[in-house]
């Protein structure tokens, strides 16, 4: 079983950070968060839910109800309970590209709950538990982690005026630092847990972000992750400082990130310590009408057993909005990430560390040695309610690589020289039954391809995939 390691985890969480709101909503720092208060994330650390205090009881909702409630008589003591359910039945057509451990109706849960004490909103403890279960035979320990504190840490907000603010948190805590979002969307709440210091500081519009600390992984025992309580640091640690701004064509972010891991799955490098950096460039802007885009490029190098292990990938996403009773996007995906050489002394294969696909269904395409190409359209025909169909089609950007996926196992081999693996088209569907309750139908079809015949099967039941997605926030 390939383990996911420090350094997928940490960019997975701190370079997509795709939420649940449409193109056209924007977020203003405020109080502790960088949050819409209407709007959950997948950090729930992150909610503001200071406007509850100004509300009568009955004009509270469900949710805020369980918010800001006073512990003391003046106020100066506050309490908040809030928690998600994910809960998806995914009949995959190819579980992690290895036809052999392929499981059909793959039931997968995931829950969160969270209580947080505050004083006089300068100081407060956030606890946060998380549970996963899945039915899969191998599970990695996102999808099957038991039981254990995904968070605990204590924040304390230093400085907040109309010019500066500064905040500190020491703990368990997510590295969740982005602040955009795309779609109507919910995310998979993040499963890296980090055992870390943290400071938020803003100044004139600019907002950085840095981080120290050692990644909480469950423990591999008895051949999976189910195990309770039980989530262990592995010593190795990560620093990473994050910069974003507002401009006049959209949000910027650069970032540099330093990395130590043991290495148990990074492609063509053998096992070992790998001592790896990474620099980056988001911009990004998401608008109701009109030409939108998001890019990325990401530059890793460092060493590996001795290797060059220096890499680049880039992601663009393009598109242009019509707004009317009927929201409108027609869009264009392109991805590229370079792959080795056979005969080459450095491993210059771009790690699957990195995810920039928003829509999600790179995640059953290919992230390292890969070229994806994509087209989609969305038709939001209320608010928070929306059709996404389109097609992805991936090809090897180096043929004497392996393509590899975002979990970095191998998904087209390097002993074929076709350079073509295959093409997906989808259909998803995204629609809240309520304010607080999400249901996402997604459907792919695989089109026939020699690696469709030749690693999943050739039957129609192996290149379809349904998924059925419930999930509640409170």
């Amino acid at each position: 079983m390939k383990r996911i390691n420090i350094f997928t985890l940490s960019l997975l969480s701190l370079c997509v950070s795709s939420a649940v709101q449409s193109a056209s909503s924007e977020t203003e720092i405020k109080g502790w968060s960088e949050r819409n208060p209407f709007i959950f994330w997948g950090d729930r650390a992150n909610e503001d839910w200071s406007y509850v205090d100004e509300l009568d009881e009955s004009q509270k909702s469900f949710s805020e109800k369980l918010k800001r409630l006073d512990i003391t008589d003046g106020g100066e003591w506050k309490a908040s309970f809030s928690g998600n359910v994910k809960a998806s039945l995914d009949n995959r057509w190819n579980h992690m590209y290895d036809s052999d451990v392929r499981k059909k109706n793959e039931l997968r849960t995931r829950m969160q709950f969270a209580t947080e004490v505050s004083y006089q909103d300068w100081m407060r403890v956030y606890g946060e538990i998380r549970t996963n279960y899945t039915n899969l035979d191998a599970p990695g320990p996102v999808d099957d982690a038991g039981t254990d504190f995904h968070q605990l840490f204590a924040e304390f907000k230093l400085l907040d005026n109309d010019e500066q603010f500064l905040s500190t948190r020491l703990g368990r805590q997510e590295i969740y630092l982005n602040e955009w979002q795309m779609m109507n969307r919910e995310p998979t709440p993040v499963q890296s847990s980090w055992n870390a210091a943290s400071i938020k500081y803003k100044v004139k519009g600019i907002n950085f972000d840095i981080y120290y600390g050692e990644e909480v992984f469950p423990q591999f025992k008895d051949g999976g992750f189910s195990g309770n309580w039980d989530d262990k640091t592995n010593g190795k640690t990560s620093a990473g400082v994050f910069v974003n701004w507002r401009t006049d064509i959209g949000a910027m972010q650069v970032y540099f990130m330093s990395n130590e891991l043991t290495n148990t799955s990074f492609v063509n490098a053998p096992h070992g310590d790998v001592d790896i950096q990474v620099i980056g460039l988001h911009a990004h802007n998401f608008v109701s009408k009109g030409f939108g885009y998001m890019w990325d490029g990401v530059y890793q190098f460092g060493d590996q057993a001795g290797k060059d292990i220096s890499a680049y990938m880039t992601y663009a996403d393009f598109n242009y909005n019509w707004k009317a009773d009927w929201n409108y996007r027609l869009g264009l995906n392109l991805h590229y990430a370079s792959g080795s050489d056979k005969n080459s002394d450095k491993v210059n294969t771009f790690n699957p560390l990195w995810t920039g696909d928003p829509l999600g269904f790179a995640h059953d395409g290919a992230y390292g040695n890969a070229i994806n190409i994509g087209s989609y359209t969305v038709i939001e025909y209320m608010p928070k309610q929306s059709i996404i169909a389109g097609f992805m089609s991936t090809w090897r950007a180096n043929t004497d690589d392996a393509i590899y996926s975002l979990n970095q196992d191998e998904l087209f081999g390097a002993d074929s020289d076709e350079s073509y693996a295959y093409s997906q088209i989808y259909l998803q569907f995204h629609n809240y039954l309520t304010g607080n309750l999400k249901l996402e139908t997604n459907l792919y079809y695989a089109l026939d391809s020699d690696y469709t015949r030749d690693v999943v099967g050739d039957t129609s039941d192996n290149i379809s995939r349904v998924e059925l997605a419930l999930i509640y926030n409170f």
